[in-house]
């Protein structure tokens, strides 16, 4: 998926040779590009690797406005790789969430 996130973004500048780099770092399989290698690249500065955890975060937040809608919660406790970075993504997924009024919503990585 996280393939699919670099190739969807690559109309901006350099994203479609990030992907090119990651899919490298991998030996050439695109079944074995996982999450973790954007953000050790997100981590390390790599701008490029910020664009599409922009992309991603705003994915992650429609979601999350799409629970919001339905079911009414009072927090969101996010889990898995976004939990081994919370100082990464959840800023770019607030920043997206917040457009519409977060209604005082308690945030956990």
């Amino acid at each position: 998926e996280i393939l699919s996130i670099l190739l969807r973004t690559g109309g901006r500048d350099g994203v479609l040779s990030l992907a090119a780099r990651v899919l490298a770092a991998v030996g050439g399989d695109p079944g074995a590009v996982r999450g973790e290698h954007l953000t050790q690249a997100a981590l390390h500065g790599d701008s490029d690797a910020m664009v599409v955890i922009d992309e991603f975060a705003r994915w992650v937040a429609l979601g999350l406005a799409n629970i919001t809608n339905l079911l009414d919660p009072k927090a969101f406790v996010l889990g898995g790789g976004l939990a081994a970075a919370p100082d990464l993504f959840l800023p770019p997924i607030r920043q997206w969430f917040d457009l519409e009024d977060d209604g005082g919503l308690d945030w956990a990585a």
